[in-house]
């Protein structure tokens, strides 16, 4: 590991947490983002403690903060200087991310618009519209997934949000000028995959048509994040409501490995019928508009490798994620925390493969958890 390229250190933090100390939690809420729990917990905590959202390296390196008190990072402020200290003594700047313009206005009925749309480092906006997915109903969920769990112990947003919410918010964001480079969709699974996506379509209308009055459409991308559905006709609706960009995440690139750790998507659609819905995606929305996210680090390096250039053989680009052990959420994963060196590696070997099929990699995504935009960016 090269401590001065702060790539190398995202994957680090991602996988091993950081400590904080008092002084460096100064102004959260108010001057920096706080950490706002909308589907996933990624922090080692039973109760409500206001932590950063991000941080971010080499002023361009986007990270998402995981609360680990066991870490050998810490986070630390020092004479108004905040810096990133390992156990070893070596020290690197940081910074937090300014808290959005947007985060204390309300909608019309009173709620407060962080929690509706999150956002993503400041450069980014999710609309995770429905807190609930019913594979947990079935102990069919994935493995690694701490969605359910973490609605049960946190009350951050609004857990069914409305195309009403949707369309104040990003008029909100937009009329006061915040930094948006993507505005993304998602929420929980259902079994009826056709009724899933089409829910999802009078959000993306109410979104295309507030980025069309400023004449922003086109430059900043609508994406979705869902399970394909089993009509993929429905997939034009979408691209007519506006839609730019589509993700049905296969979460492990090999079949072997998606079977085991995401059992409710085998059993409702399978592998190979995303693998195929990832294709006919791209007749609809167009090459490098089609993604599927990938968890770096529960499976090995060879299966990993091979996987993700198989997707990329198929002209689908996939969004690198890495594995972070939750402790109230992924007690059915053998991996417990992955090799740093070895992740480290894997993702230099995927730098190449990126090369090598021309694809772009964290293009969209949520970066301070996807590895691809440190690959784009010449980290790896």
């Amino acid at each position: 590991m090269d401590f001065t390229n702060a790539g190398h250190v995202k994957i680090a933090l991602l996988i091993r947490g950081m400590r904080i100390n008092d002084a460096a939690r100064e102004s959260l809420g108010e001057k920096w983002q706080e950490k706002i729990y909308s589907y996933s917990l990624t922090d080692w905590v039973d109760r409500k403690i206001v932590l950063p959202s991000d941080i971010k390296l080499d002023n361009r390196v986007y990270v998402g903060f995981r609360f680990n008190p066991n870490s050998d990072w810490e986070l630390i402020r020092d004479e108004k200087e905040l810096k990133l200290r390992n156990i070893e003594g070596k020290e690197m700047s940081a910074e937090l991310i300014p808290r959005p313009t947007y985060y204390d206005l309300k909608t019309s009925e009173g709620d407060k618009m962080q929690a509706i749309g999150v956002s993503c480092g400041n450069h980014g906006v999710s609309f995770f519209v429905n807190s609930y997915c019913e594979y947990f109903r079935y102990n069919e969920n994935c493995k690694f997934c701490g969605l359910v769990p973490t609605q049960k112990i946190f009350s951050d947003t609004v857990k069914r949000k409305t195309p009403q919410q949707v369309m104040e918010t990003t008029k909100a964001i937009l009329d006061l000028g915040c930094k948006v480079d993507f505005i993304q969709l998602s929420g929980g699974s259902s079994y009826n995959h056709d009724k899933e996506v089409k829910d999802y379509i009078p959000f993306i209308s109410v979104i295309n048509q507030e980025l069309e009055k400023r004449g922003l459409k086109g430059k900043i991308p609508i994406h979705l994040t869902s399970m394909p559905p089993k009509n993929l006709e429905i997939l034009l609706e979408l691209k007519d409501a506006g839609l730019d960009t589509i993700s049905f995440d296969l979460e492990c690139p090999t079949h072997f490995f998606f079977k085991k750790y995401c059992p409710g998507k085998e059993k409702s659609y399978g592998y190979e019928n995303i693998r195929k819905a990832l294709i006919k995606a791209q007749d609809i929305f167009g090459k490098r508009n089609v993604y599927s996210i990938v968890i770096l680090g529960i499976e090995t390096r060879k299966t990993f490798i091979n996987g993700i250039e198989d997707i990329l053989k198929d002209g689908v680009i996939p969004t690198i994620n890495i594995f972070h052990y939750d402790p109230f959420c992924s007690q059915d994963i053998d991996v417990k925390n992955p090799d740093i060196e070895e992740s480290i590696k894997t993702t230099q070997n995927i730098a190449n493969l990126f090369r090598r099929y021309n694809a772009v990699a964290g293009k969209l995504g949520c970066a301070h958890y996807d590895i691809g935009h440190e690959i784009r960016k010449g980290y790896f």
